[in-house]
């Protein structure tokens, strides 16, 4: 276990996530103080999809049905102003 202060994993991010990776753990203090660790992933742990799958089926979330159109990422998309106007259209042509 390495143990590392705020700052320096904020400068060293990198070095601290491949040491992770190899399946090293960090603990991080903050004025000697211990506030967490960094650890790697178990195997077969949940992934975020998993997770949104669940809270779907217990009907706390309702995922996405239709990916937003192609448009609304490109570069420049819609203005600040033209958001709304963008939002509304695409939930128009979903119906």
């Amino acid at each position: 276990m390495k143990i590392a202060n705020v700052s320096t994993i904020k400068n060293n991010l990198s070095h601290f996530l491949n040491y992770v990776k190899k399946g090293g753990t960090v603990r991080i203090i903050d004025r000697q103080t211990p506030i967490g660790n960094i650890v790697p992933i178990e195997a077969g742990a949940e992934t975020s999809s998993t997770i949104l799958d669940q809270l779907a089926s217990q009907g706390l979330i309702e995922r996405g049905r239709k990916n937003l159109s192609k448009s609304f990422f490109q570069m420049g998309g819609p203005s600040s102003s033209g958001v709304l106007e963008a939002l509304l259209k695409e939930r128009d042509e979903s119906r």
